[in-house]
């Protein structure tokens, strides 16, 4: 595949990643009226907390990059506050820019 071809294919992946959390669930359930401002539901509790001890908190085995505010919503969702879809759309939005800064760049410059 050439880097043109390849260019293509992730502007476009990253096109159909730009639909969020919020908007996903609202096309979902459209009688809930989801927005950025509802939380996440507490049955799903368990699955995010090991999300974020695995990817968000300080020192975690697999860290990511992501903002004091992220990290600091992260920590008190583990501490039991709640957490907004929109708190994980921007998540999702900011790993989405550091894998393009940092992952399909660098591919990009070495398949030229």
């Amino acid at each position: 595949m050439d880097t043109l071809a390849l260019d293509d294919e992730i502007k476009q992946l990253i096109q159909r990643m730009e639909s969020g959390m919020t908007e996903s669930m609202d096309h979902a359930f459209p009688l809930a009226g989801i927005t950025d401002a509802t939380v996440v539901p507490q049955n799903l509790r368990p699955q995010l907390s090991s999300i974020i001890s695995t990817f968000v908190l300080p020192n975690s085995a697999l860290e990511i990059n992501l903002t004091a505010e992220m990290i600091t919503a992260a920590q008190e969702y583990i501490d039991g506050a709640d957490m907004s879809f929109g708190m994980l759309d921007a998540i999702k939005n900011h790993v989405v820019e550091l894998l393009y800064a940092n992952v399909y760049i660098r591919l990009y410059q070495e398949m030229e």
